[in-house]
């Protein structure tokens, strides 16, 4: 769930608790939106394409039922958080686990 507002600059803490019956992750990137981050066919973000510094961070997977936090220095803009796995045939990230900050 996404602030009702901008948040802060600085150093944010995340805390992700995997509610589900799959693992998940947290990616953490400066941009635009989702749609207009580099994207391989099967919806995921292609980390190795992003723009150099967009990458801000991310958990490695999270099993269900299990918790992990991501300390992250964000400086003002607008920031994607997604979980970048695959499964399916497509990523989480295009079956809609997406959310989009302000940074201000």
């Amino acid at each position: 769930m996404a602030p009702s507002g901008p948040i802060s600059a600085g150093t944010v803490t995340l805390t992700v608790n995997n509610a589900g019956n799959f693992p998940h992750q947290l990616t953490v990137i400066s941009g635009t939106g989702y749609k207009d981050l580099p994207l391989a066919a099967d919806g995921s973000v292609a980390i190795d394409k992003l723009a150099s510094g967009a990458l801000a961070g991310g958990t490695d997977k999270i099993a269900p039922g299990a918790n992990a936090t991501l300390s992250v220095d964000l400086k003002p803009g607008h920031y994607v958080l997604l979980c970048n796995l695959v499964g399916g045939g497509s990523s989480h990230a295009a079956r809609g686990q997406v959310t989009e900050i302000d940074v201000a």
